[in-house]
């Protein structure tokens, strides 16, 4: 009989926190390569053969968020169509109908996807597909919005006469987070900020590669690449899995210097319930991925959930674990990422707020750390959170 002690366990854990903190601070030494290196050129001349896509449950819970995304995009985009996108039988519908027939928003398009429509997509990615089949030309291009989305500059528009002739036919925006009903959310949402500058700069801009696949806000891409890669197959991450189909058929892309704000959720309920998707969504698509894919997204992912057994909330006792000193300062690198990217978000709140949630950072390593163990619904259904 095999009898394991105290100190058996904690060497054990000691390398497992190690590992998983060598990991991190790696992902982050190579996104502060695509942070050193790579900014988006521009042309002079904007392109014109452009659509705006908002796609949205419609619901009740999301119609504050929505109308807003719509006023705010139709406005400053008002050279340029606005496709609503919308199921049958949606709850606001009636009220988009009355919005889309005012003259102010006559750049506004409101489409209703069928329920007799049939796809191996769901939710959102249904909504695309059947976008994709009836309404996108191949010479043009479509930006892919959420309906919470607000774009802040038309940076975008000029990079494409610039990136297409190269062979670029895919894009992604820069996440930039804003305060909804939660300052806790808002906080944590500035790791999304810190990881566009990073992680997916390298990789989609840099490289010209979406190894860590694309977000749903702004991703942009010519009519023939959506009508030849398409949304057509089961997954709750539609985005990734779309970035991971573009790798397969060797599309090159880039990351646009264009920032698009994105209401952060509005409770933690809420937060967990969106991460947790994202895990099982992530975990199931990217071992179709190409073997790029599954170094750089899988191995980040897998280390996701190991993550909870090293959270960066207790990094001073790491130096009382028996690891050898370099690795352990090695680890740091890491911490020391998140450390800023959660202060960064707090220095964006006003007032006592930011003392408040600077001195409550390591409740965001919980945050993060225990949304993969939660189970949330069945694994196959898209989680619509509140806006």
């Amino acid at each position: 009989m095999v009898i394991v002690g105290i100190e058996q366990i904690v060497w054990v854990l000691s390398w497992l926190i190690a590992i998983h903190w060598s990991i991190v601070s790696f992902y982050v030494i190579f996104g502060s390569l695509g942070w050193i290196l790579y900014r988006a050129p521009k042309s002079e001349k904007k392109a014109k053969n452009v659509e705006i896509c908002i796609v949205s449950k419609a619901c009740n819970n999301v119609k504050s968020a929505l109308m807003q995304g719509i006023r705010h995009n139709a406005t400053k985009f008002k050279e340029y169509r606005i496709n609503v996108i919308v199921d049958e039988g949606s709850d606001l519908i009636s009220e988009l109908e009355k919005l889309t027939s005012i003259k102010m928003f006559k750049n506004v398009r409101l489409l209703v996807v069928p329920e007799s429509f049939k796809c191996q997509a769901i939710a959102k990615g249904r909504a695309i597909e059947w976008f994709i089949q009836n309404h996108v030309e191949e010479d043009k291009w479509y930006a892919f919005i959420d309906d919470d989305n607000l774009i802040l500059d038309d940076r975008f528009l000029y990079e494409i006469p610039h990136f297409e002739p190269n062979g670029h036919l895919a894009a992604n925006a820069i996440l930039f987070p804003r305060v909804g009903d939660s300052k806790t959310t808002f906080v944590a949402d500035s790791l999304r900020y810190f990881d566009d500058l990073t992680i997916f700069r390298t990789c989609s801009g840099l490289l010209g590669r979406p190894y860590n696949g694309f977000h749903g806000e702004l991703l942009l891409a010519k009519g023939k690449v959506l009508r030849e890669v398409g949304f057509n197959r089961e997954s709750i991450t539609e985005d990734f899995a779309f970035a991971r189909e573009l790798l397969k058929r060797g599309y090159r892309t880039w990351q646009s210097a264009t920032r698009v704000s994105i209401l952060s959720p509005h409770s933690v309920k809420d937060l967990l319930k969106q991460r947790n998707r994202w895990y099982r969504g992530l975990i199931k698509d990217v071992w179709s991925g190409t073997l790029g894919v599954k170094l750089i997204a899988g191995i980040r992912i897998l280390d996701w959930k190991v993550g909870i057994i090293g959270s960066w909330a207790f990094a001073p006792l790491w130096f009382f674990l028996p690891i050898p000193l370099e690795i352990k300062l090695f680890g740091l690198i890491g911490a020391v990422y998140y450390y800023i990217a959660y202060i960064y978000g707090a220095m964006r709140l006003k007032g006592f707020s930011r003392l408040k949630y600077i001195i409550l950072l390591p409740i965001f390593s919980v945050i993060e750390t225990i949304a993969p163990h939660l189970r949330v619904g069945n694994k196959k259904e898209f989680t619509v959170i509140n806006k």
